[in-house]
């Protein structure tokens, strides 16, 4: 037996381990025993339905939609412990064997419940094992439900490489189909298969042939009298254009000249050291000269 002193640690413990609302409630009372802190607790925080109210609770428990079975066998079992909490301390059963039987009664009536509270197709495979405990009984559900999981596994993988598999095979048809439509093309220009107007190899080989041998659509001089360009006008209306790399610089000396012309009117200025082109709109450009003599306009047909 405790000594007084022993009680008052044991209060004084529990009086600190306490939190929330139930710690409010004890340091409003102040009780200085482990009986007065119990009674104080049960009194606001315990569950106030009587023996039979539990009972009726305990009958009517049934799994509802989205609960899992393991859910459900919680709630039955916090029942449970209420009940054998009241059989313990009820006044009207005073010896053991009566608390026993009571006990008894209650665990079968449990079991009762949960294997006819199951969800139907799980509740007829868990009675079918015929379970004499609660203990087994949430054994049995546990196996089912770890069956069902590796089922459903099992279930997946082939659909989804069937799914893989499908997806390969459209890949692979679609392939065929772009290489069939490739090979069906004609070229109207050399009249094979497989390319198009645009992409055969006599067209894109003549179009390097006529930018690469082309002559100088302009020449520079220096002379005494002063610079110059002249045009070389019958090239110009061979090509019907104007070629921004067609041009010759003879002697380049001290004056760096860059010139970026297109199609029109080009008016080249030493004081400006702007070139201006239009033809038919108006598009500035830098030129970099230096030291030009005079003032040059040429005017292209």
């Amino acid at each position: 037996m405790a000594n007084t002193q022993q009680k008052k640690f044991l209060a004084i413990h529990i009086k600190n381990k306490l939190k929330g609302g139930s710690a409010q409630l004890i340091s409003s009372r102040n009780p200085n025993s482990y009986l007065e802190i119990k009674q104080l607790l049960n009194l606001h925080f315990g569950d106030s339905r009587d023996f039979p109210s539990l009972i009726k609770d305990l009958q009517r428990l049934r799994q509802i939609a989205e609960e899992s079975p393991l859910t459900l066998y919680n709630r039955l079992h916090v029942l449970n412990a209420k009940l054998h909490a009241h059989i313990q301390k009820s006044p009207s059963l005073r010896t053991k064997e009566q608390k026993d039987a009571q006990t008894t009664l209650i665990e079968t009536m449990a079991l009762n419940t949960l294997l006819t509270g199951l969800e139907p197709r799980l509740g007829q495979l868990i009675r079918a094992r015929n379970p004499s405990t609660l203990l087994e009984a949430q054994t049995r559900i546990l196996r089912e439900l770890q069956l069902s999981y590796l089922e459903n596994q099992k279930a997946i993988e082939p659909s989804f490489q069937s799914f893989q598999s499908s997806r390969n095979q459209s890949f692979r048809y679609q392939n065929n189909q772009s290489n069939r439509s490739q090979q069906q093309m004609k070229c109207s220009n050399c009249g094979r298969l497989g390319h198009t107007h645009s992409h055969c190899r006599q067209v894109l080989n003549q179009q390097n042939v006529g930018q690469n041998s082309f002559r100088p659509n302009f020449y520079y001089s220096n002379n005494p009298q002063g610079s110059s360009i002249s045009i070389n006008s019958s090239n110009f209306q061979q090509q019907n254009r104007f070629n921004n790399s067609a041009f010759r610089f003879s002697k380049p000396q001290n004056q760096q000249l860059q010139l970026l012309l297109t199609q029109g009117i080009i008016l080249i200025s030493s004081h400006h050291r702007e070139c201006i082109m239009s033809f038919p709109t108006i598009i500035l450009k830098t030129l970099l000269a230096k030291n030009l003599m005079r003032v040059m306009i040429i005017t292209i047909p």
